[in-house]
């Protein structure tokens, strides 16, 4: 229980591919795997923007260096961000793991008694 995942389209400068997302409140930023599953890489997709180095503190605690990139767009369901910020990482558990801080950009909120997503709708003043 408590295991959220959802499709989402990742838009590069080669191509989108659509993948599955692991949503995690624990994480502060955004993680890719260098080498998906499916055998596709991060690089086929294309980033748009390499801003550097990046050493992460794992759940384990143990230090794991990756790479932090941008890539155009990506897009959750109706919503989207342009330019969202992921690390490239090797080994990670899931393909792709959603931070909190790209779940505040889209108005995403876990219902994590129901494994899903929810998109609050955004009200104008």
């Amino acid at each position: 229980m408590g295991i959220i995942k959802e499709k989402i389209e990742i838009i590069g400068m080669r191509k989108s591919k659509r993948i599955s997302a692991l949503f995690d409140s624990g994480a502060y930023r955004n993680y890719i795997r260098k080498k998906f599953e499916d055998g596709d890489r991060t690089e086929d997709i294309g980033f748009h923007v390499f801003e550097g180095t990046h050493r992460a503190i794992l759940a384990n605690g143990d230090i794991a260096m990756g790479e932090r990139v941008r890539f155009k767009e990506v897009r959750i369901k109706e919503r989207c961000v342009n330019e969202p910020s992921f690390v490239i990482m090797e080994n990670l558990i899931e393909d792709v793991i959603i931070g909190v801080e790209l779940m505040q950009k889209l108005g995403v909120t876990l219902d994590i008694p129901n494994e899903k997503i929810c998109i609050r709708s955004i009200t104008h003043d």
